[in-house]
């Protein structure tokens, strides 16, 4: 039997309300959901309403481009106070729902920028 659609991919999330710039900017409602193949760990897609969803879909659609893991996406800066501070803790939320061996996490990636 096919393994199904919602056995093949996981998924992270990031809500807005207590995310630091969107309640700065009095914009603090909403989602963002990633989701990741579960056997390579390779970014699939998202969902998302909330605040600055234009710039994060572009930042996502690059990743998609270029075929980027759940990992590598976290080896780029997320840079601080910004919206798009969401993408890294929606990743990191994908990347703990992965099998260990999808991973492949540099120690060093915990303690940079993209931590």
């Amino acid at each position: 039997m096919p393994e199904s659609e919602g056995e093949r991919y996981i998924s992270g999330r990031c809500r807005f309300e207590n995310q630091g710039r969107s309640k700065v900017i009095g914009k603090n409602r909403g989602l963002l959901k990633v989701y990741a193949d579960k056997e390579s760990g390779l970014f699939a897609g998202a969902e998302m309403f909330g605040p600055a969803a234009e710039h994060i879909g572009h930042l996502l659609a690059w990743a998609a481009q270029q075929h980027l893991t759940v990992t590598e996406m976290l080896a780029m800066p997320f840079y601080h106070p910004v919206a798009e501070e969401g993408v890294g803790t929606a990743l990191k939320d994908c990347r703990d729902n992965l099998e260990p061996a999808t991973q492949r996490e540099d120690p060093c990636l915990t303690c940079g920028p993209g931590s």
